[in-house]
């Protein structure tokens, strides 16, 4: 799986960007999304007589009135990740905030995505996130006007691949909030269905035109829970339609990018504070299609949040969180590469694996420490002692169920255990009911 950082809101000197990309570097990061919104951000549109004129006191370029000179304003952000080895393959147009109501906004969207996506194809990238049109066009004509506009992007595609014939590059298209009387709702293909409907026609077109599918589809994790949906529902249906996933938190009604996590409501009482965001269903979700694509990790107002000299230390931390979410996404294809599983652990993790796994991924046995539960039968497994570990046949996988991961690691390791050590945790669980009570569980 590919986790790519979105350097929106960390590179904080355009034109000098070396000593931040040096810090993303640092942090663990090996790919970065080329996002044009670094160097045309919303705000450009929401008073642009005063950003033309702060661009041109300060001698730089105003993209809105001369999209054509994007590439030249990236420059220096691809050349400093191309000298510290970083990997630039996907790319995201300049955006106009859903607040907007003067359909003129539509050709600076218009005339910026163009420029935005032949620069991207010029860099090397695979794909380019391109939003759609949107203002000031009636709820009825939402879908012709951006069906053709999608499709003006043909030309561009098949000019490149006549020179590249070999290359890959994608147009996504994304779901998208809209803006009503201050309020964000579902906007343009936060319908599933609809979204794929779009897919159907455009990718028809392209190989008529192209040979080839050339649009796909990128999922805004940040979108889905201003929307109020559950992600089990729609990755289900966009299934392969799914390119991308952008990771990133908020309060469930502003459009903020934060550090997953970072969002909680407070609690009342004794009741304890609650993502605002629901990652159950997120890792469930993405889970159920078993997607292994790239995640864009963006969290641009929470680093704007942080004074400049704590950045480095936060996107420390972000990898780790980053991490996490490999981890519990790639669960399944983690016990997957092992011949043999075993368990370590004979309490709810245990069970928790046997309800999600088990069935198709049948442990040898499970282990535990306590010595008077050895032989004991528990969830249609052995309970064996952790000597047995010491004798198991090749590639085979030892799955920790337990909280007590360090401790139980370190003690394998002193045994002089050979096999695969991996960690199973339960606290973002496949099935949807949980039975905790002794006893209540599913026979295999």
């Amino acid at each position: 799986m590919k986790m790519i950082f979105d350097p929106l809101g960390a590179v904080i000197k355009l034109k000098r960007p070396d000593g931040n990309i040096s810090d993303i570097r640092n942090a663990g990061f090996s790919q970065a999304l080329l996002d044009f919104r670094m160097v045309c951000p919303p705000e450009s549109f929401l008073h642009m007589t005063r950003s033309r004129n702060e661009a041109a006191a300060e001698g730089d370029i105003f993209l809105p009135d001369e999209p054509d000179r994007i590439g030249e304003t990236v420059k220096p952000f691809l050349n400093a990740c191309r000298g510290l080895d970083m990997q630039v393959n996907g790319a995201m147009a300049p955006v106009i905030p859903p607040d907007r109501s003067n359909p003129a906004m539509n050709d600076y969207q218009r005339a910026l995505s163009e420029a935005s996506v032949r620069c991207a194809m010029e860099s090397g990238c695979e794909w380019c996130i391109v939003p759609p049109l949107f203002v000031g066009i009636p709820l009825d004509e939402e879908r012709d006007v951006n069906i053709e506009f999608y499709k003006s992007f043909l030309p561009i595609l098949k000019e490149y691949f006549e020179k590249h014939s070999e290359g890959e590059f994608k147009i996504l298209l994304q779901n998208q909030c809209r803006d009503h009387s201050g309020h964000l709702v579902r906007g343009i293909l936060s319908d599933a269905g609809e979204a794929v409907d779009w897919l159907k026609e455009l990718n028809e077109e392209s190989v008529k035109v192209l040979g080839r599918e050339v649009f796909g589809f990128c999922l805004n994790i940040g979108h889905v829970n201003i929307c109020g949906q559950d992600l089990d529902e729609i990755t289900l249906v966009l299934g392969d339609y799914l390119d991308v996933v952008v990771l990133t938190d908020n309060n469930g009604s502003e459009d903020s990018e934060m550090l997953p996590f970072m969002c909680a409501s407070r609690g009342t009482g004794a009741v304890a504070a609650s993502a605002d965001t629901d990652w159950l269903s997120v890792i469930r979700g993405l889970r159920n299609i078993h997607y292994d694509g790239p995640v864009v990790l963006t969290m641009a107002d929470t680093l704007s949040s942080f004074p400049v000299f704590i950045r480095p230390q936060l996107l420390h931390f972000a990898r780790t969180v980053a991490d996490f979410f490999i981890w519990q996404l790639t669960m399944e294809q983690t016990i997957a590469k092992y011949s043999h599983v075993v368990l370590f652990g004979a309490g709810n993790m245990c069970r928790s694996f046997m309800m999600d796994y088990g069935e198709k991924y049948r442990p040898l046995f499970t282990c535990d420490n306590n010595r008077s539960r050895w032989g004991e039968e528990f969830c249609g497994l052995t309970i064996e002692p952790p000597e047995k570990l010491l004798d198991l046949p090749e590639d085979t996988g030892i799955f920790i169920c337990n909280d007590y991961y360090t401790e139980i690691r370190e003690q394998l390791e002193y045994m002089g255990v050979k096999s695969g050590i991996e960690y199973f945790s339960d606290r973002y669980p496949n099935t949807i009911a949980r039975k905790r009570l002794k006893g209540l569980w599913k026979n295999f």
